[in-house]
């Protein structure tokens, strides 16, 4: 119901054909487009051969088996049937052995007849293999891991080869879909200070030790705190559980300044009874204090050297 349109440089939507909207108005989000054309292109249309193949496929497989994996017959007489004789005969034998449940069972034929079956091996005539190809043409035109539609060969379904299959999924074929709608989503905000941005860490969720691990690493680095890791985990905020920590002290990241004064404030302490001055332990250091000019009663005077004439 929806034409697409380019009417002076600018495309714009008919919408049944009567009411002419512009972008502004509408979001079009296309996918598959080609070179020139302001529509997009569908995947099925695109793919139609490999669908097809697939169905009839599907068709193929459902008569096979209901005719009892035969794929036919010939019933030899020895003298010359008329048409009617040869209908008769024909009805009769597929209503009595047509079907799976009617498979196998035992045949009488009378004045001379012979059946002579035309077996065919599902496995010969590559049905199974051609099945598994036509599934495995439409994973890919959608850009799906073969596993998902339940193909997959038993040298693939390691937990690691599956795992990154998954990776595989949510990179290569929802991720462009979401980076396209939050793109054009974007434009219905109003503050240049708001984004939208799907969150997609449940689709890559790892097992239990794997994300305690992985959230341990981060308190570490200071860039998650308690509570963030909390609401990921579906639990409540707990009380201070905001702060975020400083890597290796595991210290709030408000009393980071105070922690590097103690040890700077260590530092000078230790060169001041050293014998260095205090001003130049504070420029040293680069301590923005004022200094009194006295050193610590720890500290003792350096004893000036005894003449040999005072001897």
């Amino acid at each position: 119901q929806v034409r697409v349109e380019r009417r002076n440089g600018t495309k714009t939507f008919v919408i049944n054909e009567g009411m002419v909207m512009d972008s502004t108005q509408v979001l079009h989000l296309t996918e598959m487009l080609l070179p020139g054309q302001l529509r997009g292109v569908s995947r099925i249309k695109q793919a139609k051969e490999a669908l097809g193949l697939g169905l009839a496929l599907e068709e193929y497989a459902a008569q096979f088996f209901g005719n009892g994996a035969f794929a036919g017959g010939v019933l030899e007489f020895p003298e010359k049937l008329s048409p009617e004789q040869r209908k008769e005969i024909r009805e009769t034998w597929n209503a009595q052995h047509q079907g799976p449940k009617r498979a196998h069972k035992v045949g009488m034929l009378f004045g001379g007849g012979k059946f002579n079956p035309t077996t065919v091996n599902p496995a010969e005539s590559q049905l199974v293999d051609q099945r598994r190809f036509a599934i495995e043409e439409i994973a890919r035109i959608f850009r799906v891991p073969p596993f998902m539609l339940g193909v997959s060969e038993n040298a693939a379904m390691a937990f690691a080869s599956i795992e990154q299959q998954q990776l595989f999924f949510r990179q290569h074929t929802i991720q462009p879909y979401v980076e396209m709608l939050e793109d054009h989503f974007q434009a219905l905000l109003e503050n240049p200070n708001t984004f939208i941005k799907f969150n997609m860490s449940s689709i890559v969720r790892a097992d239990l030790s794997s994300r305690y691990s992985a959230y341990n690493v981060a308190l570490l680095a200071g860039f998650m705190s308690v509570n963030d890791v909390r609401s990921l985990e579906d639990l409540g905020p707990v009380e201070a559980g905001d702060q975020y920590r400083v890597p290796l002290q595991n210290i709030p990241l408000t009393d980071a300044d105070v922690i590097s004064m103690q040890q700077k404030a260590r530092a000078a302490q230790a060169l001041t009874i050293s014998g260095y001055t205090p001003d130049s332990v504070a420029i040293a250091l680069g301590l923005d204090v004022e200094s009194w000019g006295l050193p610590s009663v720890q500290v003792q005077a350096v004893p000036e050297p005894v003449a040999e004439d005072d001897e």
